[in-house]
């Protein structure tokens, strides 16, 4: 049985050194949802990590316009502009 929080990896699973590590998470074992977190595991360089912190940036700055009547496109914009932005 896979670990809670954890449904796509072994119990076992061992964590190799590796430039970034994404899991998915979910609030609730009653439902899923599309939601994943990536995690530095051992020596990542400069440019990975700005790569974790551009993307964690986009994500948030759409969720934070999400509110009712915004369209899915507008905060597919949101991300495609702010990672634009950053190269």
């Amino acid at each position: 049985m896979d670990k809670p929080g954890l449904p796509h990896l072994p119990p076992a699973f061992p964590c190799h050194p590796s430039p970034s590590l994404t899991f998915p998470r979910a609030p609730s074992r009653s439902f899923h949802g599309d939601l994943n977190e990536t995690i530095c595991v051992g020596k990542v360089d400069d440019e990975g990590k700005r790569l974790i912190k551009v993307t964690h940036d986009a994500l948030m700055k759409a969720v934070a316009a999400v509110r009712p009547g915004v369209r899915y496109r507008d905060v597919g914009d949101i991300i495609t502009k702010h990672a634009a932005a950053h190269g």
